[in-house]
């Protein structure tokens, strides 16, 4: 459904290429810059030895790198962001388009943010504190890119957007699903040795903050709109 000004009503958002643009044009540039950042970062060259400043919490979930559980954590996060334009295409068809542009803007801004964390904090990656870690990836930077876990964001900002885009439709079991593979995305890089548990906490928190953001930059209802008087301007609120 076309809106005022060049809009388009799509469920409860409100979408318009200006907007898109700046959200994509703004989140592309905090992704690059993070990017940058990331590759300064040292990698961590020797197995680590400094335990005494990871908390508690953290050294219980702590495991050695396993790639099966590295892998198993890409899957369950393609199915996660291929869920919500899955859903929509099979059930509005027109919907799908817009779902796949509020995940991509999300991810957008999660990479970058993501990024920059690592490269403010270096925290040291679980696996890199077992004595046998392979040697190529303590000599891979990443091995100091713990905080915060992008993949258990991205999974978590997929999810939120589902869930609030089957409100309101017979589809209760969707947000179910969703959430459940961004909730096997954190297991499993806990798993693979790749995250502590509060780097998957605050990933999670990031994520589905992050989501919100943007479904309520894109929301349709209680507008507000100037209408001229014969005393002047008003403003209209409509929803």
């Amino acid at each position: 459904m076309m809106g005022g000004r060049g809009e388009v009503l799509a469920g409860p958002w409100r979408f318009s290429w200006g907007k898109e643009l700046a959200l994509m044009a703004g989140g592309g540039a905090m992704a690059a810059s993070g990017l940058h950042m990331r590759s300064l970062i040292d990698p961590v060259q020797r197995p680590a030895k400094d335990k005494g400043s990871i908390p508690f919490v953290d050294w219980t979930f702590v495991a050695s790198y396993d790639r099966a559980w590295d892998a198993a954590s890409d899957v369950s996060l393609a199915l996660a962001l291929v869920l919500p334009v899955s859903v929509a295409a099979a059930w509005e068809a027109g919907d799908a388009f817009h779902l796949l542009l509020l995940e991509a803007e999300s991810a957008a801004w999660i990479a970058g943010l993501a990024d920059w964390c690592k490269w403010a904090t270096r925290r040291v990656r679980p696996y890199a504190y077992d004595p046998n870690c392979p040697p190529d990836l303590l000599r891979d930077p990443d091995s100091r890119a713990s905080f915060f876990s992008e993949h258990v964001s991205q999974a978590f900002a997929a999810a939120e957007i589902l869930r609030k885009w089957s409100k309101g439709r017979q589809l209760q079991w969707a947000p179910v699903v969703g959430y459940s593979l961004a909730s096997v995305t954190l297991v499993a890089r806990i798993r693979a040795g790749s995250h502590f548990l509060t780097d998957t906490l605050v990933g999670a928190g990031v994520g589905v903050l992050t989501a919100k953001v943007m479904l309520r930059l894109h929301e349709a209802d209680e507008r507000i709109e100037p209408l001229p008087t014969a005393n002047g301007f008003s403003l209209q609120v409509a929803w």
